[in-house]
């Protein structure tokens, strides 16, 4: 929760709707940014295969 500057008490005060959205919404993101930095990697690779 450091990321968004929560403090504990302000996660706890949350809903449980609101704290599954926030998780889920973090995974998604995560998600998103191991997909592209596996593309980078691939890209990468295929052009160091190219030369």
């Amino acid at each position: 929760m450091h990321e968004f500057g929560w403090k504990p008490t302000e996660w706890t005060a949350m809903s449980v709707k609101e704290r599954v959205l926030v998780i889920g919404m973090i995974q998604t993101q995560q998600e998103d940014e191991k997909a592209q930095q596996e593309k980078a990697e691939r890209e990468a690779k295929s052009k160091a295969r190219r030369h």
